[in-house]
């Protein structure tokens, strides 16, 4: 495996061990530097493009545009801006009628806790999709069927 090819460029296809494999070592490498502040930045920088390469190369091995990986990042700023609209509506309104701001900010936290969690369950149900489900079997638009398919040549799945 060619982890600087996994890891940095975006073009081809990987099979799901190799995504699993290159999640993994994400995964790890973002829990161990999120204590050294200094690095955290830079690493989050780096974490998010090597990311985003092996999930667009998963989408292109099941035929499939990486750009679909997107459809959690909308959901993450569409909770955004439902919580800063019902934190400031609430604020407004709890004024105009003379309340204290305290219902606005209620409404917004608990808002924020349910749309924080379907955002997670947006981002849990992508991650297993793209994980989980099986790759074109032959050639497609994104180039050849990675070389771990035992299906690829006739062999029985």
């Amino acid at each position: 495996m060619d982890f600087g090819k996994l890891f940095f460029s975006a073009y081809g296809r990987i099979g799901r061990q190799e995504f699993w494999i290159g999640w993994v070592i994400l995964l790890m490498v973002g829990i161990f530097t999120c204590f050294i502040p200094v690095i955290n930045l830079i690493a989050w920088m780096g974490l998010l493009y090597c990311g985003v390469c092996i999930r667009s190369k998963r989408l292109h091995d099941m035929g499939r545009s990486g750009w679909l990986q997107v459809i959690p990042i909308i959901a993450r700023i569409v909770r955004d801006v439902i919580v800063i609209y019902l934190i400031i509506f609430g604020l407004i309104a709890g004024y105009a009628l003379g309340h204290a701001a305290l219902p606005g900010i209620a409404v917004g936290v608990v808002t924020l806790i349910f749309s924080a969690i379907a955002a997670c369950l947006v981002d849990l149900g992508f991650l297993i999709w793209i994980g989980a489900s099986q790759g074109d079997p032959l050639d497609n638009l994104y180039g050849p069927a990675p070389e771990d398919r035992s299906y690829r040549m006739g062999a029985a799945a």
